[in-house]
C-alpha cells in the first residue's frame, strides 16, 4: 500500500495496485487499482489504463486532490460540484485518462514486416538535451540489441530534433549531429540519413526516407523523446 501526503490538511487516501508482475513479458493491460479516500466508506475500484508504477505515483496526486475538495473544511460548503464527485464518477474519470505516447503498446506480428531479404528496421531518434545522461549512454540499450541468427537483419537511422515545445523553453532537443555521433560510436554499420541541402531534419522527412528505403516492407521505431512523439501524432493528424 502506498500513500501520498496531500498539499493542504487532511486525511490522505491510499492506492493499492493489484496487478501482478511476472518475469515473463506480457503485454500491458490496463492497471487495476483500489482507491481509498477517507470521505467514501469504502473503496473505488478502478481501471487505470496508463502504465507504470509512476502513473500510480500521479493517481496518488489527483485523488490527494479529489480528497482535500471533498473533506477539507474551506471546501465543502463553497463547492457547489461537490456532489457530483462520486465513486462511479472518479472510477470512470480513471479509466478515460489517456496520455499519446506514453508507454502505449503496439503488438506487430514479424511476419508481416519481413520478406525474402530479411527485415528493414529504420531508427527515427530525437532526444531531449538532459545532462549528465548523454546520448550514447541513451542509445546504446535501444541500438546495441543482438541479431538473430535466422534472420537478416538490415539497421538504419534517422537523426532528427523536435520541435520547439510551446509553453517549456527550457526543453530543447540534442543536435542531431551529436545523435548521429553517438550512433557511429554505438554501430558502424548502421546506415545514417544525411538530409539534402535545405532538407529539414523533421518527421515527415524521415518517414519520407523512411518509406523510400523499405518500400512498404520493414519496421519503423520512432525513440528517445516523448516530444517526438508528439510531432509524430501532430503529423499524423494532419
Amino acid at each position: 500500500m502506498r500513500a501520498w501526503d496531500e498539499a493542504v490538511d487532511g486525511p490522505s487516501p491510499s492506492i493499492v495496485s493489484t496487478s501482478r508482475s511476472s518475469l515473463r513479458f506480457h503485454y500491458a493491460t490496463v492497471q487495476p487499482v483500489s482507491l481509498s479516500l477517507p470521505y467514501f466508506q469504502s473503496p473505488i475500484y478502478a481501471q487505470l489504463p496508463l502504465h507504470g508504477r509512476h502513473q500510480l505515483d500521479n493517481l496518488g496526486v489527483a485523488t490527494s486532490i479529489i480528497s482535500s475538495l471533498l473533506t477539507h473544511s474551506y471546501s465543502i460548503h463553497r463547492l457547489p460540484f461537490q456532489r457530483r464527485i462520486t465513486p462511479s464518477t472518479i472510477a470512470a474519470g480513471v479509466r478515460s485518462t489517456s496520455w499519446a505516447g506514453r508507454l502505449s503498446f503496439h503488438h506487430v506480428p514479424l511476419s508481416r514486416l519481413r520478406d525474402q531479404e530479411g527485415l528493414k528496421l529504420t531508427f527515427i531518434l530525437a532526444l531531449s538535451h538532459s545532462p549528465p545522461k548523454m546520448p550514447l549512454q541513451t542509445l546504446s540499450p535501444l541500438l546495441s540489441f543482438k541479431r538473430p541468427r535466422e534472420m537478416e537483419i538490415s539497421v538504419s537511422a534517422a537523426a532528427i530534433e523536435f520541435t520547439p515545445v510551446e509553453g517549456m523553453p527550457w526543453v530543447q532537443p540534442v543536435p542531431s549531429s551529436e545523435i548521429r555521433e553517438a550512433i557511429k560510436n554505438i554501430d558502424g554499420n548502421i546506415k545514417l540519413w544525411v538530409p539534402g541541402e535545405g532538407e529539414r531534419l523533421s518527421v515527415d522527412n524521415a518517414l519520407l526516407w523512411t518509406y523510400e528505403r523499405q518500400r512498404g516492407k520493414g519496421l519503423v521505431c520512432l525513440a528517445g523523446s516523448l516530444y517526438l512523439v508528439a510531432d509524430f501524432y501532430r503529423f499524423l493528424n494532419k
